[in-house]
């Protein structure tokens, strides 16, 4: 049998194909040893050293069951480019041997969702090693794939598939700003989560959507986007006035911040909402007295505020 020359770019080759272009077993561990073909897994081998999507590739072949999960996952959902080892789950009772290329786990249930037509684990089972090794990675994953309203009702259906997770990871999920609008309003309920538990955003409360709710406390933050004066315009401002009188006559304090509030101010706007909380806490103090007040908050907003400091000549 006449032998074919090997493809010269990097390409993805199995033992069957190997045989077909002339290469018995013994030829191919050959090449293998001189480096002319690199085994990726078993029956399947890269004319190069593979990359991580080769790595990916190559293994939807020879074992398409896996769940790929941790940093796999997250650069697979996010589109950033694939690094190795490249990481993956096997259920029980398929193999869990890993290569140099592809670390594998084994486990019991690995639920997952197709991106891409990969099969990838749940974010929410992704990050329980993820936060562990690339906490950023995981708080991007997590706040990014559970945006919005829609990110909240989705987060409760993969906990309910995911089952029992550890505590710690468990916790790492509650304390960020999964369900947001934007980046902006991340920047305000991260920190406010981990500082003090309680916080739901997007929630819908008294006939409007709230972004974010302290609701034992009747505490309301609400984030004004860029777009506030500009495209929304009137119907905005009018609509939110009547929103916030809804909810102030039935009790709740509302504490609404702009977006350029946030990009200056954040610190503030997290110490005044906290404040605000810890003090709506002790019962006594709904009705009794005032809050008091912050070491910053006798002064006028024109006396502190980046937006007057731009504001050259302005006088109050």
């Amino acid at each position: 049998m006449t032998t074919q020359p090997l493809p010269t770019g990097p390409s993805i080759l199995t033992t069957i194909q190997l045989h077909e272009f002339g290469y018995p077993t013994r030829k191919i561990r050959q090449l293998v040893t001189q480096g002319r073909l690199h085994r990726i897994d078993r029956g399947v081998y890269c004319t190069t050293p593979p990359s991580a999507a080769m790595v990916i590739q190559a293994l939807r072949i020879t074992r398409p069951h896996l769940v790929f999960t941790v940093r796999t996952a997250y650069q697979i959902i996010n589109r950033k480019p694939l690094t190795l080892p490249v990481q993956a789950l096997a259920e029980r009772p398929k193999s869990r041997m890993s290569t140099k290329w592809a670390v594998i786990r084994q486990v019991t249930d690995a639920p997952h969702i197709r991106v891409t037509g990969h099969r990838v684990a749940l974010p929410v089972l992704a990050v329980v090693d993820l936060y562990r090794q690339r906490r950023m990675e995981a708080i991007d994953l997590i706040e990014g794939y559970y945006a919005r309203r829609e990110g909240k009702a989705l987060m409760r259906d993969h906990l309910d598939r995911v089952g029992r997770l550890p505590r710690e990871a468990r916790a790492f999920i509650e304390s960020r700003a999964y369900g947001s609008d934007s980046l902006t309003e991340r920047r305000i309920f991260a920190p406010l989560k981990r500082r003090l538990p309680g916080l739901e955003q997007n929630v819908f409360l008294e006939g409007y959507w709230w972004d974010g709710v302290y609701d034992r406390e009747m505490v309301i933050v609400e984030i004004d986007g860029r777009e506030y004066h500009e495209a929304e315009q009137r119907g905005a401002f009018v609509k939110d006035r009547w929103k916030r009188n809804r909810v102030v006559r039935a009790g709740y304090i509302v504490l609404t911040y702009t977006a350029q509030c946030v990009d200056e101010h954040a610190d503030m706007i997290v110490e005044q909402v906290e404040d605000t909380v810890r003090w709506r806490r002790q019962a006594e103090n709904r009705a009794a007295r005032r809050a008091t007040p912050l070491s910053w908050e006798h002064l006028g907003v024109w006396d502190w505020h980046v937006l007057w400091r731009e504001v050259r000549g302005y006088t109050p």
